[in-house]
């Protein structure tokens, strides 16, 4: 079922196919990207399903139990790349699955996107089995420094807005209810800063090319990453300035975990 943002969208990924794990894969801690956060909490067996999964930057690290679907056909065609046979072109909210096929949903920066979400969010349940978990990466706006609140006021400010306009903002705001209307339970919500060095005009250009805001200029954007039950979901964001000087630009996330 596609909303409003659905064409805007389509275009987006197909303009800039694997744009999001370019710029994720740059956001980095001593101990790893937000893929790397994301991966380190899902289940050591059983199928994965990736929602949204894009150009497929969690099939390397988790392993042949991995099964990808995606709106793009665009991103599907990178994601096969690394996972042939296991990658399918479909709507997060009519994945062509089986129900109860699934002992986690993952989903990068993505479900604050999907249209309509309590679609998106019953089929979420329907997948996963008993005990299953969704985990998410979504944007944050913390942990930051006073210094990340002035860059992200900047951004605001300069795009006209007071706040990113996603289409999910439910999830962001209030992640319990929104969750619990899917019959999945929120058991945690982590956040975690990933710093971003815009170092030359590529980091530039690459950080500015992420920037999902619908009607607005590309520029920049935050992040975040959180965990959920009755299936869990865990989340790690990110957030990518335009060009200055050599210097660190965080990206922030938080972790939901609820499981079914």
């Amino acid at each position: 079922m596609a909303g409003p943002w659905q064409p805007y969208l389509a275009g987006f990924h197909a303009e800039r196919a694997g744009i999001s794990e370019t710029v994720l894969r740059r956001a980095r801690r001593a101990d790893g990207d937000p893929y790397d956060w994301l991966r380190s909490a899902l289940p050591d067996g059983g199928p994965v399903v990736d929602l949204a999964c894009g150009s497929g930057p969690l099939a390397p690290r988790v392993g042949r139990r991995w099964l990808g679907v995606d709106r793009s056909p665009e991103e599907a065609d990178l994601a096969a790349d690394r996972a042939r046979g296991r990658v399918v072109v479909g709507d997060a909210s009519a994945v062509p699955l089986g129900s109860g096929c699934a002992d986690a949903v993952v989903c990068s920066l993505a479900l604050m996107l999907v249209e309509p979400l309590d679609a998106v969010l019953v089929e979420v349940r329907r997948l996963l089995r008993p005990g299953g978990r969704l985990l998410a990466l979504v944007p944050a706006t913390g942990p930051v420094t006073v210094r990340d609140r002035l860059r992200y006021g900047r951004l605001l400010i300069s795009l006209r807005l007071r706040r990113l306009p996603f289409p999910g903002t439910a999830v962001l705001d209030r992640p319990g209810p929104v969750l619990a209307a899917a019959g999945l339970r929120l058991e945690g919500d982590d956040r975690r800063r990933f710093p971003w060095r815009v170092d030359g005009p590529e980091a530039a250009d690459c950080s500015s090319a992420r920037c999902t805001c619908r009607g607005r200029p590309r520029r920049a954007w935050p992040g975040r990453r959180r965990w959920w039950a009755g299936g869990s979901a865990r989340s790690s964001g990110c957030r990518c300035a335009g060009s200055s000087p050599p210097r660190p630009d965080p990206p922030l996330g938080t972790q939901m975990t609820a499981w079914r």
